[in-house]
């Protein structure tokens, strides 16, 4: 079981750039991809649940300022998108 929530956490997590790059790539903008954070937050909350599952309370502390920190910055994203 470790195994395969480790490989879905690192998975969602490196999977997660395609979207920013190809956003980069196509608009020659830095904006943030939502496809980017949606993935991220996915694969961070596998390792959420990888640390949970091993005991490990550092992960956990680390995984949980992780997704405030996408949350955050979605939520941002999302209102300065409204706003234009």
């Amino acid at each position: 079981m470790e195994n395969i929530l480790a490989v879905f956490a690192a998975s969602f997590c490196t999977i997660s750039f395609i979207p920013q790059i190809t956003l980069i790539r196509r608009t020659k903008e830095l904006k943030l991809s939502r496809g980017f954070l949606m993935l991220y937050f996915v694969g961070v909350c596998g390792w959420l649940s990888f640390g949970i599952y091993t005991k490990s309370y550092l992960l956990d502390v680390a995984s949980f300022l992780q997704l405030l920190f996408v949350a955050t910055i979605y939520a941002q994203n999302r209102r300065l998108s409204y706003a234009r």
